[in-house]
């Protein structure tokens, strides 16, 4: 599981969004999207990741991975 993945299941699991599809339609992707992300399979775009961030109420550095260490 990616950073992205581990974080959006767990904002998932605080905000009692406990499926997939309850987050899809908040935020107007198909459940299969969801999926992706928290597998790794893919990542949200610029804009999406707005959605998330008012869903959750967080910031986008509480979703993904900013920091540059090596």
């Amino acid at each position: 599981m990616t950073y992205f993945g581990k974080q959006l299941a767990e904002l998932m699991d605080e905000h009692e969004i406990y499926n997939q599809i309850e987050l899809a339609e908040k935020i107007g992707v198909r459940q299969s999207t969801i999926s992706n992300w928290l597998h790794g399979k893919s990542l949200p775009n610029y804009h999406q990741i707005g959605k998330l961030c008012k869903v959750f109420n967080v910031s986008a550095d509480a979703l993904c991975d900013t920091s540059f260490d090596d």
